[in-house]
């Protein structure tokens, strides 16, 4: 039925923050933080005059966003954004704040205010707080290691973005710089053979895509964080001994890039000087 005036509704989930303000003020920044002074969520809101309701949902900040860079493997028709970039199918996640005292931070000026907020646990749930907690410990771990592998990520594909630049600005003059667009197409595969590890490179995003490629690390990372995060239990020993092996393979991923920036990419970095082409971003 359409709604009437007696529905009513509920209140969106979460924690409500309330605020005063004189006049307006379009740079108000809420932060969160827990009983060990971390930043859990930082909220930007614009502040109108009079009493301001803001909603936390009870999360901390999201994880990196992965940017694409460079079009799926075989897929040069896909239709890239105006800045040349993709949405990643690896979404980011967030973590559920647990049980416990946090404190909502607000500076206004060279004004500062500060209110205690209390989670409570939710009287429903079965799990015990304890339980909570060890489950938030591993959501952590997985958080910081998707910050790590995206941020990773993220760079082989400036790289890779430029390379591909690179050669189609060189490309008309190749025979003066044969060795550079061999190191090019090179390097190139080095970059994306070791990405290729890290992330499914050929899902497009239609059709069957998601169950026709295997997942890759940061898939799997992001997968399990959302199997653990599912109930308020603590996680299984699978789930322990598959977050070890996913540790174990970002670990290889993360020497294998430390040796190719150092190694072979340092090289062609040198060899572009040589022919004086300017250098290639990485951060």
């Amino acid at each position: 039925f359409f709604p009437e005036p007696s529905f009513g509704h509920n209140p969106p989930y979460g924690a409500s923050i309330h605020y005063w303000l004189a006049k307006k003020n379009d740079s108000i920044k809420l932060v969160i933080k827990d009983k060990d002074g971390k930043i859990v969520r930082t909220l930007k809101e614009k502040g109108k005059p009079g009493i301001n309701r803001v909603w936390w949902n009870l999360r901390g900040d999201s994880t990196k966003m992965i940017v694409m860079r460079t079009e799926p493997r075989y897929a040069d028709w896909y239709p890239m954004d105006k800045n040349r970039t993709r949405k990643s199918t690896v979404a980011p996640f967030s973590i559920l704040a647990p049980p416990g005292t946090y404190t909502v931070e607000m500076a206004l000026g060279d004004k500062k205010f500060s209110k205690e907020l209390v989670v409570l646990k939710d009287p429903h749930s079965e799990g015990s707080v304890a339980d909570i907690m060890e489950q938030t410990r591993l959501m952590k771990q997985l958080n910081k290691e998707m910050n790590e592998l995206a941020g990773k990520i993220n760079k082989i594909e400036r790289i890779r973005r430029q390379l591909f630049d690179l050669k189609a600005i060189l490309n008309p003059q190749k025979n003066k710089k044969k060795e550079v667009l061999i190191a090019i197409d090179s390097i190139k595969e080095s970059f994306l053979t070791l990405e290729n590890k890290m992330i499914q490179l050929k899902i497009t995003g239609t059709g069957q895509d998601d169950v026709r490629y295997p997942s890759k690390l940061a898939e799997r990372i992001r997968y399990l964080a959302s199997i653990v995060a599912v109930s308020d239990f603590p996680p299984t020993d699978q789930d322990m001994e598959v977050h070890k092996i996913l540790q174990q393979r970002l670990d290889d991923c993360s020497n294998e890039l430390d040796e190719l920036l150092k190694g072979k990419f340092a090289a062609f970095l040198k060899l572009l000087s040589e022919y004086k082409i300017g250098p290639v971003v990485t951060d």
